[in-house]
């Protein structure tokens, strides 16, 4: 981290020296990471178009507006000589159309480096990552491909009671389509797809079985945990 990574503050305002301008600020804080802002000012010019900051290039960074201040400390992060950058929150204070831009720098420049972001905003991390992890209150309860984990957060735990006992020919069809499911006398309880809940119940139907009572349980994170637990081996996951 130490070594050239490019890293954003939570408050950006914190990052910057107040009575130099934006572009000071900018050069100041490339060339302490040793970064040669001659080398890189076609960059930070490009940069500084890309967020309409152009205009605001030699005012005070005190005078900016916050969001301004968050585009500068974006700025800065990404035009350092580091193959590995930590952007911390850096969506907040950015409006709709700045955000759009965030997303396809940040698109553009992981084909060149490792970018690590912190942001509790999903749809976010949908649009920029290939990968990620989730903390719970501080436990990692996820870690992977984004795909895996879009396939996890769609399932559903439920519990489905019927009015008689389960034969073992129903509870071979329901396997076959749901793997890890369990069963008692008359419940079939699992992490469901929506489309793997409607087969169970024409299943159910075709072999005279009347569905008494569906329960769902929790939200997301104890679909997730679940979802886990029953595929640990089948993906790449790490869980409490």
């Amino acid at each position: 981290m130490r070594n050239g990574a490019g890293l954003r503050g939570w408050k950006a305002a914190t990052l910057f020296s107040l009575n130099l301008t934006l572009q000071q600020n900018i050069k100041y804080f490339l060339e302490i990471k040793k970064t040669s802002f001659k080398k890189k000012e076609e960059l930070v010019n490009h940069y500084l178009e890309c967020f309409s900051l152009v205009e605001q290039r030699n005012k005070l960074v005190s005078s900016l507006s916050k969001g301004m201040q968050q585009k500068t400390a974006l700025i800065i992060a990404l035009a350092q000589e580091s193959e590995f950058v930590v952007l911390d929150e850096p969506n907040l204070g950015l409006d709709l159309e700045a955000l759009s831009i965030l997303k396809d720098i940040l698109r553009k420049e992981a084909i060149k480096k490792t970018i690590v972001l912190t942001t509790q905003d999903v749809k976010l991390i949908e649009d920029v990552s290939d990968y990620l992890s989730v903390l719970n209150r501080g436990t990692l309860v996820y870690s992977g491909t984004m795909d895996n984990f879009n396939s996890l957060s769609e399932k559903i735990v439920c519990s489905f009671h019927v009015d008689n006992v389960l034969t073992e020919d129903i509870k071979s069809k329901i396997s076959s389509i749901s793997i890890n499911t369990k069963y008692k006398e008359k419940v079939i309880h699992g992490n469901f797809k929506k489309e793997t809940i409607d087969t169970i119940l024409n299943m159910l139907k075709d072999e005279n079985y009347r569905v008494i009572d569906i329960k769902t349980y929790g939200g997301f994170e104890n679909n997730l945990d679940t979802a886990l637990n029953d595929r640990r081996n089948k993906i790449n996951v790490s869980a409490s």
